[in-house]
């Protein structure tokens, strides 16, 4: 029996309609930046920046590269999400910490799509690895 088309859906058909789901997976070596996952519409961009000391902290940086404000909140665990509207260009830095990290990043923007991205991130003894998802959908 195969679990995942019990409901009769593969798991690649479960956003159905106009969502989309992006994936994304580095490698980095230490001191280095390198852009995790984007998603189109709206214009999000994350990027992973590892530490030249891999025992600091890294950090996920949430860049809008839409044409206006997209409301951002950040959330690591912690007992209050963190609340930013993000303006064209403008960054939303998260520190990471080296032994391992979740960071969910929800964003609004100008049209009534949201994203959400799940993000991870760990420091190795020779690099940082980071993997993140993107779920985008339409507002109801």
């Amino acid at each position: 029996m195969n679990a995942d088309l019990l409901d009769g859906m593969d798991a690649s058909q479960l956003v159905q309609g106009v969502g989309e789901v992006r994936q994304g997976a580095n490698v980095l070596q230490p001191d280095t930046s390198q852009t995790v996952i984007t998603t189109p519409d709206p214009g999000l961009t994350v990027d992973y920046r590892c530490p030249q000391n891999l025992a600091a902290n890294g950090t996920l940086v949430l860049t809008n590269q839409s044409s206006g404000t997209v409301n951002t909140f950040s959330d690591n665990g912690t007992s209050n999400p963190y609340y930013q509207p993000l303006g064209w260009s403008d960054e939303l830095p998260n520190a990471t910490a080296p032994a391992g990290e979740h960071i969910t990043l929800h964003v609004q923007g100008l049209g009534p799509e949201i994203v959400t991205f799940e993000v991870y991130s760990v420091h190795r003894s020779n690099d940082c690895h980071v993997q993140a998802q993107a779920v985008v959908t339409p507002a109801p």
